[in-house]
């Protein structure tokens, strides 16, 4: 019953999303920005468990300098998640190396980096901290 109730109230919410970016005229790609964000937003209230958060550090080298306004951005939309972040310009290889610290679900950090490493230029890895399930 309960899941019933949370689909039905999902697709209600979803139309109602839609018919605000249609009646607004909203652009198509500020209109997947709006899904996007919604999406997150439903996944914290309609989720059955609560995912576990997982503290990981994201590295990341950029070596196209034309990437660092993408990447800022979407560093920027995932601002919630970060701890903190630090950035070295290597001058002598010109490329920039830049660390992030980030506290979040696993499939967001997953999803960060992945966007991060699909940018030109850009290249990402991430490492997790061990749980307390795998410390035991």
């Amino acid at each position: 019953m309960m899941k019933k109730v949370r689909s039905e109230g999902f697709l209600s919410l979803n139309l109602k999303v839609e018919l605000v970016l249609i009646q607004r005229e909203i652009p198509m790609e500020k209109a997947q920005d709006c899904r996007m964000n919604f999406v997150r937003l439903v996944a914290h209230f309609f989720m059955e468990e609560k995912m576990e958060k997982r503290v990981a550090l994201i590295g990341i080298v950029v070596e196209q300098y034309e990437s660092a306004e993408k990447l800022n951005r979407i560093l920027h939309e995932y601002g919630e998640y970060v701890i903190g972040r630090m950035g070295i310009p290597y001058r002598e290889k010109n490329m920039n190396i830049i660390s992030v610290a980030v506290d979040a679900p696993m499939d967001i950090i997953s999803t960060l980096s992945g966007k991060l490493g699909m940018l030109p230029g850009v290249s990402s890895k991430t490492i997790y901290a061990k749980s307390k399930k795998e410390s035991l």
